[in-house]
């Protein structure tokens, strides 16, 4: 079997790091964990078959990224707790140690809070379909969070253990895609590689195939794709036997498939092969209470831990605001400003960035100026603690609140 993500490994003695006795833990590129060996589970605070969503920010304090960003993928020291440990992080690799592989942790399906206030009946059904080798079409504004749902289909599926192997069809140069799907063989075409290439294709085969942005597709390319999808196997750029499939798939895009079709943009005959049940996921706006996805969020992050949370004016303000960038700026922002918190504040508006309040202002989702009175009489007239809650200075509070009685 084979796997891929961040593989981290921790023990109190470095020279022990690479050894069976270290804690092993797998994680995706958001830092949500994957697997674990005993040692890893125990660390966690989990059984063997006992999943509960586990963020690398709530086990360690920081985010993935923070620990890039200071280390690297090399060893370093690393708490848990109120333990120390050695800890080494390795980069997502072909292969997964016997140690891990052995012990997969996945659940049938994700807590809904893992998610960020996706349906768990969506989940459901887009899981029932890849395991039923049926392609699942994932549709969603920007940011919506369809990378993530692909990637915990895979952690929860029964090829878990096996690729998962993802291409952005819009990112990769016209020119090279099919070369990067397909593979080539040795010379097919000027500057190719002299090993030749097997394709994303071949390397995702026993696993799972997710295409991010197939709308962007280039039309020559989706008749090469439709054909593969119905003779389930590949045949290299430069000619070579064909070479057998065994993927499930998983698509995704923003665009509106089936007006690409009607555009010419899109062939009917493979939006027909894709399209069997399309999911589509909810921008941010229409996900309940965002307020509460947002400190969920927060907390798995590690604000639990650390006591941060949203003041009722900042919640207010989150829920008000159309979120055109969805989960992705919501993620992106709470990451900031705990970075940039102290341990046990309370989140305010003060704390936005202020091209951000300015937006937020435009689109009614700051408090206006009854609600600053009616907020002030909370405060049982105290400004300089209405001000703090507002995230502004006393000066501009009080400018405001003259504005409003004249």
């Amino acid at each position: 079997a084979a796997g891929s993500g961040w593989r981290l490994n921790l023990h109190h003695d470095l020279r022990l790091l690479d050894s069976p006795a270290a804690c092993q833990l797998l994680f995706d590129e958001e830092g949500l964990l994957l697997a674990a060996n005993r040692a890893g589970l125990a660390l966690c605070g989990l059984e063997p078959g006992d999943w509960r969503p586990r963020h690398f920010a709530a086990l360690f304090g920081h985010s993935l990224e923070h620990w890039l960003s200071r280390h690297g993928a090399a060893t370093g020291l690393l708490e848990a707790g109120a333990q120390q440990f050695s800890a080494r992080l390795r980069p997502p690799a072909r292969r997964v140690d016997a140690a891990i592989r052995s012990r997969p942790l996945a659940p049938p399906r994700p807590a809904p809070a893992a998610l960020d206030g996706m349906a768990d009946s969506l989940f459901a059904s887009a899981l029932k379909l890849l395991e039923a080798d049926i392609p699942v079409l994932i549709q969603g504004e920007t940011g919506t969070g369809k990378d993530r749902l692909a990637r915990a289909l895979h952690a929860a599926s029964s090829r878990r253990a096996a690729p998962f192997v993802a291409i952005n069809c819009a990112a990769i140069p016209e020119g090279l895609i099919e070369a990067e799907l397909f593979g080539y063989q040795p010379g097919a075409y000027t500057g190719a590689s002299r090993q030749g290439s097997k394709g994303k294709l071949r390397e995702a085969d026993g696993g799972v195939l997710f295409l991010d942005e197939i709308g962007d597709m280039p039309l020559a390319l989706q008749a090469r794709l439709l054909r593969v999808l119905q003779e389930r196997e590949v045949t290299p750029l430069g000619g070579g036997p064909a070479q057998r499939l065994n993927i499930r798939l998983i698509c995704a895009t923003h665009r509106k498939l089936r007006a690409r079709v009607d555009e010419g943009g899109f062939r009917a005959d493979l939006y027909y092969r894709l399209c069997h049940y399309p999911l589509s996921l909810p921008p941010l706006r229409e996900r309940g209470d965002v307020a509460a996805i947002a400190q969920a969020m927060l907390d798995g992050m590690g604000a639990a831990r650390r006591g941060v949370t949203l003041s009722p004016e900042l919640a207010r303000a989150i829920r008000g605001y159309r979120w055109p960038g969805n989960l992705r700026e919501l993620s992106n922002l709470l990451a900031t400003l705990l970075v940039l918190a102290d341990d046990g504040a309370v989140l305010t508006l003060g704390h936005l960035p202020a091209a951000l309040r300015e937006e937020m202002a435009g689109q009614g989702s700051v408090p206006g100026d009854s609600a600053i009175s009616d907020l002030l009489r909370r405060c049982g007239g105290n400004a300089s603690a209405a001000a703090r809650a507002l995230g502004i200075s006393r000066s501009t509070l009080y400018r405001r609140l003259g504005k409003a009685a004249k």
